[in-house]
Protein backbone atom coordinates (compact mmCIF):
# COMPACT_ATOMS: atom_id res chain seq x y z
CA UNK A 1 0.00 0.00 0.00
CA UNK A 2 2.71 2.28 1.05
CA UNK A 3 4.75 1.66 -2.13
CA UNK A 4 1.72 2.24 -4.37
CA UNK A 5 1.05 5.62 -2.77
CA UNK A 6 4.66 6.72 -3.18
CA UNK A 7 4.64 5.64 -6.83
CA UNK A 8 1.49 7.67 -7.54
CA UNK A 9 3.00 10.77 -5.94
CA UNK A 10 6.26 10.36 -7.87
CA UNK A 11 4.42 10.05 -11.20
CA UNK A 12 2.31 13.13 -10.52
CA UNK A 13 5.34 15.15 -9.41
CA UNK A 14 7.31 14.15 -12.51
CA UNK A 15 4.42 15.18 -14.72
CA UNK A 16 4.32 18.58 -13.05
CA UNK A 17 8.04 19.23 -13.50
CA UNK A 18 8.04 18.20 -17.16
CA UNK A 19 4.90 19.92 -18.37
CA UNK A 20 2.25 21.91 -16.47
CA UNK A 21 -1.27 20.47 -16.84
CA UNK A 22 -4.47 22.38 -16.37
CA UNK A 23 -7.87 21.08 -15.28
CA UNK A 24 -8.43 18.99 -18.37
CA UNK A 25 -7.79 21.94 -20.69
CA UNK A 26 -5.09 24.27 -21.95
CA UNK A 27 -3.66 26.80 -19.47
CA UNK A 28 -6.17 29.63 -19.14
CA UNK A 29 -5.22 33.17 -20.04
CA UNK A 30 -5.36 35.82 -17.31
CA UNK A 31 -6.72 39.33 -17.89
CA UNK A 32 -3.15 40.63 -18.05
CA UNK A 33 -2.40 38.35 -20.99
CA UNK A 34 -0.43 35.70 -19.02
CA UNK A 35 -1.41 32.18 -18.09
CA UNK A 36 -2.19 30.43 -14.84
CA UNK A 37 1.05 29.10 -13.42
CA UNK A 38 1.01 25.51 -12.23
CA UNK A 39 2.16 25.15 -8.63
CA UNK A 40 1.21 21.57 -7.81
CA UNK A 41 -1.33 18.80 -8.04
CA UNK A 42 -3.93 17.19 -5.79
CA UNK A 43 -2.66 13.79 -4.62
CA UNK A 44 -5.46 12.90 -2.18
CA UNK A 45 -8.87 14.33 -1.42
CA UNK A 46 -11.98 13.55 0.58
CA UNK A 47 -15.07 15.54 -0.27
CA UNK A 48 -15.80 18.28 -0.07
CA UNK A 49 -12.79 20.39 -1.06
CA UNK A 50 -13.10 23.15 -3.66
CA UNK A 51 -10.40 24.96 -5.57
CA UNK A 52 -10.93 28.52 -6.82
CA UNK A 53 -8.20 29.33 -9.42
CA UNK A 54 -7.50 32.90 -10.51
CA UNK A 55 -8.94 32.37 -14.02
CA UNK A 56 -10.32 28.84 -14.50
CA UNK A 57 -13.74 27.88 -13.21
CA UNK A 58 -13.94 26.72 -9.58
CA UNK A 59 -14.36 23.01 -9.04
CA UNK A 60 -13.74 20.11 -6.66
CA UNK A 61 -10.14 19.10 -6.05
CA UNK A 62 -9.96 15.45 -7.03
CA UNK A 63 -6.85 13.31 -7.41
CA UNK A 64 -4.78 14.58 -10.35
CA UNK A 65 -6.37 18.04 -10.47
CA UNK A 66 -3.86 20.86 -10.99
CA UNK A 67 -3.35 23.53 -8.34
CA UNK A 68 -2.40 27.00 -9.62
CA UNK A 69 -0.52 29.93 -8.16
CA UNK A 70 -2.99 32.39 -6.55
CA UNK A 71 -5.58 29.62 -6.13
CA UNK A 72 -7.80 29.46 -3.05
CA UNK A 73 -8.56 26.08 -1.45
CA UNK A 74 -11.65 25.65 0.76
CA UNK A 75 -12.63 22.49 2.65
CA UNK A 76 -16.01 21.72 4.23
CA UNK A 77 -16.67 19.96 7.54
CA UNK A 78 -15.87 16.55 6.00
CA UNK A 79 -13.21 17.81 3.59
CA UNK A 80 -9.52 16.90 3.45
CA UNK A 81 -6.93 17.38 0.74
CA UNK A 82 -3.24 16.82 0.15
CA UNK A 83 -1.42 19.06 -2.31
CA UNK A 84 1.94 18.10 -3.81
CA UNK A 85 3.99 21.06 -5.05
CA UNK A 86 6.58 21.08 -7.81
CA UNK A 87 9.54 21.31 -5.44
CA UNK A 88 8.48 18.08 -3.69
CA UNK A 89 6.85 19.73 -0.68
CA UNK A 90 3.32 18.78 0.36
CA UNK A 91 0.52 20.53 2.18
CA UNK A 92 -2.30 18.72 3.97
CA UNK A 93 -5.53 20.66 4.47
CA UNK A 94 -7.87 19.61 7.28
CA UNK A 95 -11.66 20.04 7.60
CA UNK A 96 -13.22 23.52 7.80
CA UNK A 97 -10.05 25.11 6.49
CA UNK A 98 -9.10 27.61 3.81
CA UNK A 99 -5.85 28.87 2.34
CA UNK A 100 -4.56 30.86 -0.60
CA UNK A 101 -1.38 30.07 -2.54
CA UNK A 102 -0.11 33.65 -2.82
CA UNK A 103 3.19 32.96 -4.56
CA UNK A 104 4.96 29.93 -5.97
CA UNK A 105 8.03 30.02 -8.17
CA UNK A 106 10.45 27.15 -8.63
CA UNK A 107 13.38 26.53 -10.96
CA UNK A 108 13.91 22.74 -11.00
CA UNK A 109 17.34 23.11 -12.59
CA UNK A 110 18.73 25.31 -9.82
CA UNK A 111 16.38 24.15 -7.07
CA UNK A 112 15.55 27.76 -6.16
CA UNK A 113 12.33 29.72 -5.86
CA UNK A 114 9.81 30.84 -3.27
CA UNK A 115 6.54 29.64 -1.75
CA UNK A 116 4.13 31.83 0.22
CA UNK A 117 0.71 30.75 1.49
CA UNK A 118 -1.96 32.59 3.48
CA UNK A 119 -3.80 30.39 5.99
CA UNK A 120 -7.24 31.79 6.84
CA UNK A 121 -8.39 29.22 9.39
CA UNK A 122 -8.26 25.48 10.06
CA UNK A 123 -5.59 22.82 10.57
CA UNK A 124 -2.65 22.34 8.20
CA UNK A 125 0.49 20.24 7.96
CA UNK A 126 3.42 21.30 5.81
CA UNK A 127 6.15 18.87 4.75
CA UNK A 128 9.09 20.74 3.31
CA UNK A 129 10.70 20.09 -0.06
CA UNK A 130 13.61 21.77 -1.82
CA UNK A 131 12.39 25.31 -1.17
CA UNK A 132 12.07 24.63 2.54
CA UNK A 133 15.72 23.57 2.71
CA UNK A 134 16.64 27.03 1.43
CA UNK A 135 14.39 28.75 3.97
CA UNK A 136 12.18 30.08 1.20
CA UNK A 137 8.74 29.02 2.55
CA UNK A 138 6.49 31.53 4.32
CA UNK A 139 3.10 30.78 5.91
CA UNK A 140 0.99 33.80 6.90
CA UNK A 141 -1.93 33.65 9.37
CA UNK A 142 -4.08 36.51 10.72
CA UNK A 143 -1.83 36.69 13.81
CA UNK A 144 1.66 35.68 12.68
CA UNK A 145 4.10 34.91 9.88
CA UNK A 146 5.78 31.49 9.99
CA UNK A 147 9.06 30.62 8.35
CA UNK A 148 9.74 26.90 7.85
CA UNK A 149 13.27 25.68 7.22
CA UNK A 150 13.94 22.06 6.33
CA UNK A 151 11.17 20.49 8.35
CA UNK A 152 7.57 19.52 9.02
CA UNK A 153 5.21 21.97 10.69
CA UNK A 154 1.70 21.64 12.11
CA UNK A 155 -0.31 24.88 12.09
CA UNK A 156 -3.66 25.45 13.81
CA UNK A 157 -5.53 28.69 13.09
CA UNK A 158 -8.66 29.55 15.08
CA UNK A 159 -11.71 31.49 13.92
CA UNK A 160 -10.38 34.71 15.48
CA UNK A 161 -6.90 34.22 14.03
CA UNK A 162 -5.26 32.62 17.07
CA UNK A 163 -2.27 30.66 15.79
CA UNK A 164 -0.47 27.66 17.23
CA UNK A 165 2.62 26.48 15.33
CA UNK A 166 4.37 23.19 16.17
CA UNK A 167 7.66 21.92 14.80
CA UNK A 168 7.23 18.18 14.18
CA UNK A 169 10.59 17.65 12.51
CA UNK A 170 13.41 19.67 11.05
CA UNK A 171 15.80 22.52 11.65
CA UNK A 172 13.74 25.57 12.54
CA UNK A 173 10.28 27.10 12.69
CA UNK A 174 10.31 30.88 13.13
CA UNK A 175 7.13 32.56 14.45
CA UNK A 176 6.92 36.33 13.94
CA UNK A 177 3.99 38.18 15.51
CA UNK A 178 2.41 41.27 13.99
CA UNK A 179 4.35 43.45 16.42
CA UNK A 180 7.59 42.21 14.87
CA UNK A 181 8.74 39.98 17.73
CA UNK A 182 10.15 36.62 16.57
CA UNK A 183 10.45 33.35 18.48
CA UNK A 184 12.34 30.44 16.93
CA UNK A 185 11.63 26.75 17.59
CA UNK A 186 14.67 24.55 17.03
CA UNK A 187 13.54 21.41 18.87
CA UNK A 188 10.86 19.09 17.41
CA UNK A 189 7.86 18.62 19.65
CA UNK A 190 7.69 22.25 20.77
CA UNK A 191 5.10 24.87 19.83
CA UNK A 192 4.57 28.64 19.96
CA UNK A 193 1.17 30.31 20.30
CA UNK A 194 0.06 33.79 19.22
CA UNK A 195 -3.29 34.42 20.92
CA UNK A 196 -4.59 37.09 18.53
CA UNK A 197 -3.47 39.62 15.97
CA UNK A 198 -1.19 42.08 17.75
CA UNK A 199 -0.34 39.74 20.63
CA UNK A 200 3.23 38.73 21.37
CA UNK A 201 4.31 35.14 20.66
CA UNK A 202 4.66 32.78 23.61
CA UNK A 203 7.86 31.04 24.56
CA UNK A 204 8.29 27.56 23.03
CA UNK A 205 6.55 24.88 25.12
CA UNK A 206 6.63 21.11 24.77
CA UNK A 207 3.38 19.74 23.33
CA UNK A 208 1.61 16.96 25.18
CA UNK A 209 0.45 13.72 23.60
CA UNK A 210 -3.18 14.90 23.84
CA UNK A 211 -2.33 18.21 22.14
CA UNK A 212 -0.54 16.42 19.33
CA UNK A 213 -3.40 13.96 18.88
CA UNK A 214 -5.90 16.81 18.78
CA UNK A 215 -3.91 18.48 16.00
CA UNK A 216 -3.20 15.40 13.88
CA UNK A 217 -6.49 13.48 14.12
CA UNK A 218 -8.36 15.79 11.67
CA UNK A 219 -5.62 15.11 9.08
CA UNK A 220 -5.86 11.31 9.23
CA UNK A 221 -7.64 9.33 6.52
CA UNK A 222 -11.35 8.81 7.08
CA UNK A 223 -12.78 5.26 7.39
CA UNK A 224 -14.48 3.88 4.27
CA UNK A 225 -13.09 6.72 2.14
CA UNK A 226 -10.72 6.21 -0.79
CA UNK A 227 -8.77 9.48 -0.68
CA UNK A 228 -10.26 10.52 -4.01
CA UNK A 229 -9.38 7.32 -5.88
CA UNK A 230 -12.10 5.31 -7.66
CA UNK A 231 -11.13 2.02 -5.97
CA UNK A 232 -12.48 0.82 -2.64
CA UNK A 233 -10.46 -0.72 0.21
CA UNK A 234 -9.89 -4.50 -0.14
CA UNK A 235 -12.45 -6.81 1.48
CA UNK A 236 -11.55 -8.49 4.78
CA UNK A 237 -10.80 -11.92 3.30
CA UNK A 238 -8.21 -10.41 0.93
CA UNK A 239 -6.53 -8.57 3.80
CA UNK A 240 -6.50 -11.78 5.87
CA UNK A 241 -4.89 -13.71 2.98
CA UNK A 242 -2.27 -11.01 2.46
CA UNK A 243 -1.30 -11.05 6.13
CA UNK A 244 -1.17 -14.84 6.53
CA UNK A 245 2.34 -16.32 6.78
CA UNK A 246 3.83 -18.21 3.85
CA UNK A 247 5.11 -21.75 4.47
CA UNK A 248 8.35 -22.53 2.66
CA UNK A 249 9.17 -26.26 2.42
CA UNK A 250 12.71 -27.60 2.33
CA UNK A 251 14.01 -30.09 -0.28
CA UNK A 252 12.50 -33.56 -0.21
CA UNK A 253 14.69 -36.64 0.37
CA UNK A 254 15.93 -38.04 -2.90
CA UNK A 255 13.66 -40.77 -4.20
CA UNK A 256 10.95 -40.15 -1.65
CA UNK A 257 7.42 -40.42 -2.95
CA UNK A 258 6.36 -37.14 -4.45
CA UNK A 259 9.78 -35.61 -3.93
CA UNK A 260 9.88 -32.10 -5.34
CA UNK A 261 6.84 -32.68 -7.46
CA UNK A 262 3.98 -31.53 -5.28
CA UNK A 263 1.77 -33.86 -7.36
CA UNK A 264 -1.43 -35.56 -6.28
CA UNK A 265 -1.54 -39.07 -4.77
CA UNK A 266 -2.28 -41.95 -7.16
CA UNK A 267 -5.79 -41.80 -8.62
CA UNK A 268 -6.70 -45.18 -7.09
CA UNK A 269 -5.96 -44.00 -3.58
CA UNK A 270 -8.42 -41.18 -2.89
CA UNK A 271 -7.91 -41.22 0.85
CA UNK A 272 -9.72 -38.62 2.92
CA UNK A 273 -7.66 -35.50 3.37
CA UNK A 274 -5.48 -36.03 0.28
CA UNK A 275 -4.52 -33.23 -2.07
CA UNK A 276 -7.38 -34.07 -4.46
CA UNK A 277 -10.05 -33.17 -1.96
CA UNK A 278 -8.04 -30.32 -0.38
CA UNK A 279 -9.53 -31.06 3.07
CA UNK A 280 -8.04 -32.82 6.10
CA UNK A 281 -9.31 -36.21 7.25
CA UNK A 282 -11.60 -36.39 10.28
CA UNK A 283 -10.03 -35.54 13.64
CA UNK A 284 -7.02 -33.99 11.93
CA UNK A 285 -6.29 -30.27 12.16
CA UNK A 286 -6.26 -28.07 9.06
CA UNK A 287 -2.94 -27.72 7.24
CA UNK A 288 -1.97 -31.40 7.78
CA UNK A 289 -2.25 -34.33 5.40
CA UNK A 290 -1.00 -37.92 5.10
CA UNK A 291 2.48 -38.17 6.51
CA UNK A 292 2.44 -34.60 7.83
CA UNK A 293 2.50 -33.13 11.26
CA UNK A 294 0.03 -30.32 11.83
CA UNK A 295 1.29 -27.12 10.24
CA UNK A 296 4.28 -28.89 8.69
CA UNK A 297 3.59 -27.44 5.25
CA UNK A 298 2.69 -29.05 1.92
CA UNK A 299 3.14 -32.79 1.31
CA UNK A 300 6.22 -34.03 -0.49
CA UNK A 301 8.58 -31.49 1.09
CA UNK A 302 10.98 -31.33 3.97
CA UNK A 303 10.29 -29.55 7.24
CA UNK A 304 8.19 -26.43 6.63
CA UNK A 305 9.43 -22.95 7.48
CA UNK A 306 6.77 -20.35 8.24
CA UNK A 307 7.76 -16.94 6.87
CA UNK A 308 5.74 -13.91 8.01
CA UNK A 309 3.90 -12.12 5.24
CA UNK A 310 5.37 -8.74 4.23
CA UNK A 311 1.83 -7.38 4.65
CA UNK A 312 1.40 -8.79 8.15
CA UNK A 313 1.72 -5.44 9.91
CA UNK A 314 -0.03 -3.27 7.32
CA UNK A 315 -2.14 -0.73 9.14
CA UNK A 316 -0.37 -1.34 12.46
CA UNK A 317 0.52 -4.49 14.38
CA UNK A 318 -2.60 -6.56 14.69
CA UNK A 319 -4.73 -3.64 13.62
CA UNK A 320 -7.05 -3.11 10.71
CA UNK A 321 -8.77 -5.90 8.91
CA UNK A 322 -7.68 -9.46 9.48
CA UNK A 323 -5.33 -8.86 12.43
CA UNK A 324 -1.65 -9.73 12.49
CA UNK A 325 0.32 -12.76 11.33
CA UNK A 326 -1.63 -16.00 11.27
CA UNK A 327 -4.97 -14.25 11.54
CA UNK A 328 -7.92 -16.17 10.24
CA UNK A 329 -8.61 -19.88 10.63
CA UNK A 330 -6.86 -22.29 8.32
CA UNK A 331 -4.46 -19.73 6.89
CA UNK A 332 -1.31 -20.91 8.67
CA UNK A 333 -0.16 -23.13 5.79
CA UNK A 334 -0.44 -23.05 2.01
CA UNK A 335 -3.72 -24.23 0.51
CA UNK A 336 -4.27 -27.99 0.11
CA UNK A 337 -1.46 -29.51 -1.85
CA UNK A 338 -0.05 -26.37 -3.50
CA UNK A 339 3.46 -26.84 -4.88
CA UNK A 340 6.00 -26.15 -2.09
CA UNK A 341 8.30 -23.21 -2.53
CA UNK A 342 11.97 -24.06 -2.79
CA UNK A 343 11.28 -27.80 -3.25
CA UNK A 344 13.93 -30.09 -4.69
CA UNK A 345 14.36 -31.08 -8.33
CA UNK A 346 11.27 -32.64 -9.91
CA UNK A 347 11.01 -36.39 -10.20
CA UNK A 348 10.07 -38.41 -13.25
CA UNK A 349 7.45 -36.73 -15.36
CA UNK A 350 5.97 -33.27 -14.97
CA UNK A 351 3.89 -32.31 -11.94
CA UNK A 352 0.18 -31.97 -12.47
CA UNK A 353 -1.73 -28.77 -11.82
CA UNK A 354 -2.15 -27.88 -8.15
CA UNK A 355 -5.37 -29.22 -6.67
CA UNK A 356 -8.15 -27.04 -5.37
CA UNK A 357 -8.00 -25.19 -2.05
CA UNK A 358 -9.88 -26.22 1.08
CA UNK A 359 -13.61 -25.72 0.95
CA UNK A 360 -14.71 -22.18 1.67
CA UNK A 361 -11.25 -20.70 1.13
CA UNK A 362 -11.10 -20.52 -2.64
CA UNK A 363 -10.48 -16.81 -2.87
CA UNK A 364 -7.89 -16.84 -0.09
CA UNK A 365 -6.03 -19.78 -1.61
CA UNK A 366 -5.94 -18.22 -5.08
CA UNK A 367 -4.65 -15.01 -3.59
CA UNK A 368 -2.00 -16.90 -1.62
CA UNK A 369 -0.74 -18.73 -4.71
CA UNK A 370 -0.49 -15.48 -6.65
CA UNK A 371 1.39 -13.74 -3.83
CA UNK A 372 3.74 -16.61 -2.93
CA UNK A 373 7.35 -15.53 -3.66
CA UNK A 374 9.20 -17.43 -6.36
CA UNK A 375 12.23 -19.54 -5.55
CA UNK A 376 15.63 -17.84 -6.17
Amino acid sequence: MRAAALTLGSILLAALVVSPAARGQSPAASPSGGTEQTAGVTTASNPSVEGVPPVSAPGPLRVGVTVFEHERVISAADGQAQLLFRDGSSFTVGPNSNLTLDDFTFDPGRGTGRAALSLGKGIFRFVGGKLSKEGAVELTTPAAVLGVRGGIALVEVGDQGATKATLLYGDELAVTARDGETVRIRRPGFSVTVAYAGAAPSEPVRVTADDLRHGLDPLRGQPDRTGGLPMRPPPPFVVAALRAPVVVAGPSPSGAPGAGSGSNPPPNNPAPGNAQSGSPPPNQPPGSGPGQAPGAGPPGGGPGLSVPSPFANAGGPGGGLGGGPGAGPGLAGPPGGARPIGAGPPGAGQPGPPPGPPAGQGAQARQRRMLAPTAP
